[in-house]
């Protein structure tokens, strides 16, 4: 996290978070918590996914936790596990109101 703000020229607290699958929600909130505090101004709130190394796929699959079939049956009585994906995102997050005054594009709002 720090190296990407030096890289960016940020300023302000840059935090790694690991919460295992709920990474980018926690960043989204403590983004969202500061934002609403007036701590900070703007955030960057993203995850990165990765799988590497074969042992972590295998490690799912002792445990249990890989779909049989391959599918994503989320909420369903047939779900039998998850299916990993490997992925990057990352949302610039500021308040609504500063968001219309610097006309930005606003292309969601957390509620």
């Amino acid at each position: 996290a720090a190296r990407i703000a030096y890289h960016l020229n940020l300023k302000g607290p840059a935090i790694p978070i690991d919460t295992a699958c709920s990474s980018s929600l926690v960043a989204m909130h403590l983004a969202r918590k500061a934002l609403l505090d007036g701590e900070i101004d703007m955030a960057l709130a993203g995850g990165v996914s990765l799988y590497l190394i074969p042992e972590s796929y295998l490690g799912m699959c002792r445990a249990g936790m890989l779909s049989k079939d391959g599918q994503c049956k989320t909420f369903d009585n047939g779900a039998d596990g998850f299916v990993p994906g490997e992925g990057v995102g990352t949302v610039v997050l500021k308040r609504l109101s500063d968001a219309e005054r610097d006309g930005d594009h606003i292309y969601g709002v957390i509620i």
